[in-house]
C-alpha cells in the first residue's frame, strides 16, 4: 500500500521532533499546592492518610533491611 505525503505532513513531523520545553515548578509552588490540598481534608482523612503512610514506610524499611 502506498501513502501520499504532502509537504505540510513533513512540517508537522519535523515540528513533533523538537524537544518539548517543560516548565519546572518551584519548591515553593509545590508546597503551596500541597497545603491547599491538605486544607480540604477532614480529620478522618488525615488520620487514614497518616496510617497508610506509616504502613508503607514500615514496608519499605522491611524490604530494605531484608535485602
Amino acid at each position: 500500500m502506498l501513502t501520499a505525503v504532502s509537504p505540510t505532513d513533513r512540517k508537522v513531523d519535523s515540528h513533533n521532533r523538537l524537544p518539548q520545553v517543560e516548565t519546572l515548578v518551584s519548591d515553593q509552588e509545590i508546597s503551596r499546592r500541597l497545603l491547599s490540598i491538605r486544607s480540604s481534608w477532614t480529620v478522618a482523612e488525615r488520620i487514614e492518610r497518616r496510617r497508610e503512610a506509616e504502613r508503607r514506610f514500615s514496608e519499605l524499611l522491611n524490604a530494605l533491611t531484608a535485602a
